[in-house]
């Protein structure tokens, strides 16, 4: 597998590589053409980066801010000073927003850390715990044997990213992220054995359909319903996940052809119909889990095949 190292080294290569075909030929650089040259996830160069690593991470912010600095000098002067302006902007916005997540995830440990002292006071308060807990599960579940629990007609949960949006920019994407995260967080915390499902697949290759039809599960059963494409899209996910004991992490991957989403795309109401460039850039950047990936650590992977 490329280290990030290798990746940003690449990545510089071929900036300097498009940028004199650019120089030469004219052409706009972007920095999408850089990633797919580069062969690595155009989120790197906003900041979204698996590695603690904080100069790694500005390193790949730094050449992002360069590539778009060069794009807009290839454009008018009155263009320039409009539209540089509002992308520095959205950067900013996003990693403030990539920074407040890392802050939510610095809260999560001293959380952890408060639960563990809690939990060294003693034996009656570990007694009390289980009883409040025996109280809430008598609810919703019962045992059928000592191994297992079954819910009483309890179908999965259901958390969608995109149910959660009040607009159609970005920040309103991630405000709605970071309650997703919430909401899950909420669901894991049920001290019981429970499955977690991700979906992964392009818009409209079906993950919706197949969560709203899925039946009663065994053991208790939450559905993460977003995209999640890439690994980057997939990380804060997995590790809210590993965080809680006797959690079942499945991957249900989503195979439709182009043509299929295409089809579907047009189909859909004018406001949730996708341009076709970006639909076909979220088709071509999907990135398959594997359960040999060191980095993703998926209990087991199931796929989904559309028609078409």
């Amino acid at each position: 597998m490329k280290s990030k190292k290798d990746a940003l080294v690449d990545a510089k290569l071929a900036f300097d590589k498009l940028k004199k075909d650019a120089e030469q030929s004219g052409s706009r650089l972007t920095i999408s053409a850089v990633a797919r040259l580069a062969n690595v996830d155009r989120k790197y160069f906003y900041g979204k980066v698996n590695t603690p690593d904080e100069s790694k991470r500005q390193a790949w912010v730094s050449l992002g801010e360069e590539i778009n600095e060069f794009r807009n000098r290839q454009r008018s002067p009155v263009q320039v000073s409009s539209e540089a302006s509002i992308s520095k902007k959205l950067d900013n916005a996003l990693i403030e927003n990539y920074r407040l997540l890392e802050s939510v995830g610095d809260l999560e440990k001293t959380r952890a850390k408060m639960q563990e002292l809690l939990s060294s006071k003693g034996k009656q308060l570990e007694e009390l715990q289980a009883h409040s807990g025996r109280l809430e599960d008598s609810l919703l579940f019962a045992t059928s044997d000592k191994r297992s629990i079954v819910g009483f007609g309890s179908k999965p949960r259901i958390i969608s990213p995109d149910l959660m949006r009040e607009g159609v920019d970005s920040l309103s994407l991630k405000k709605a992220w970071v309650l997703a995260l919430d909401k899950l967080r909420t669901e894991l915390d049920r001290p019981i054995e429970k499955t977690l499902y991700i979906t992964i697949g392009a818009p409209g290759s079906g993950k919706s359909t197949w969560s709203l039809n899925q039946a009663h599960h065994k053991n208790f059963s939450i559905i993460f319903d977003a995209c999640c494409l890439t690994r980057a899209d997939r990380y804060e996910v997995l590790s809210l996940g590993r965080k809680y004991p006797h959690t079942k992490i499945v991957a249900v991957v989503f195979y439709v052809t182009f043509p299929t989403l295409k089809k579907r795309n047009n189909l859909r109401e004018s406001a949730k119909r996708l341009p076709l460039d970006k639909l076909r850039s979220m088709f071509e950047s999907l990135e398959k889990p594997s359960l040999e990936d060191a980095s993703e650590f998926f209990d087991e992977i199931v796929m989904v095949r559309g028609g078409g």
